[in-house]
């Protein structure tokens, strides 16, 4: 089931989130999509892995460093501008997540 929903989301990642000139009116709506595609997909993840398994010391700073990114959201001056790049990272970060309980199966 998990490869399934992963060859969905990639196609999803492929065709829809990659800047396509047909959706550029709902950018806003096809980042939160793919936010949430990548929480489900770290969500099945981390539910149907197998072991249980320590972060090493460079995943971890990588997710520090995209939780500081998306966090930094609340630090701008215009909070408008800001809320695309934030989703970017939150995206980022559970995609990241979702990858490292997906592939130590």
């Amino acid at each position: 089931m998990l490869q399934i929903f992963s060859f969905i989301f990639l196609i999803i990642i492929v065709f829809v989130d990659c800047d396509n000139i047909f959706f550029l009116k709902n950018l806003s709506e096809i980042n939160v999509l793919t936010a949430f595609m990548s929480l489900i997909f770290l969500c099945m993840a981390f539910v149907l892995r197998k072991e249980d398994f320590r972060l090493g010391a460079l995943s971890k700073l990588l997710i520090i460093f995209l939780l500081y990114s998306a966090l930094s959201f609340y630090f701008s001056l215009n909070a408008d501008a800001s809320l695309y790049p934030a989703l970017r990272f939150l995206t980022a970060l559970f995609l990241t997540l979702a990858l490292i309980f997906y592939l130590k199966d």
